[in-house]
């Protein structure tokens, strides 16, 4: 938490009900990316009220792990990709957070449909 410092409520004309944490460096290893996730959710105030997102870079191939890791510390979305393609190395692989959390997890995995959702299907028809 040393290197972001505090979090203070910010006065908004909106309440934010959502909040992204990324691995962006891709460099986390899993335990300090959910230690990350547990202290955001531990010290900032109104925390309870907010969906906490992961969002996790694959340059040492820890995407998946990390995105694991945040889950379990709290975060209850993670952004992740079809076959994990994205910048860079890529993001968080789709079918590999969503089959552990499936055979390892607690709970059922309800992926939530984005507007690129369409695209697969349309890829098969070009």
């Amino acid at each position: 938490m040393s290197r972001l410092g505090p979090c203070r409520p910010q006065p908004r004309r909106r309440r934010r009900t959502g909040g992204a944490r990324g691995a962006q460096v891709g460099w986390c290893l899993p335990h300090e990316f959910g230690a990350l996730i547990a202290d955001l959710r531990a010290n900032t105030p109104g925390a309870a009220g907010v969906v906490f997102s992961t969002h996790c870079q694959n340059d040492l191939g820890l995407s998946t792990a990390n995105s694991l890791a945040g889950a379990a510390a709290g975060a209850r979305q993670v952004e992740c990709t079809i076959n994990g393609i994205g910048e860079r190395a890529g993001n968080a692989s789709l079918e590999e957070v969503v089959m552990a959390i499936n055979k390892r997890g607690r709970g059922p995995v309800q992926p939530y449909p984005t507007p690129a959702a369409g695209l697969c299907g349309r890829a098969r028809e070009t």
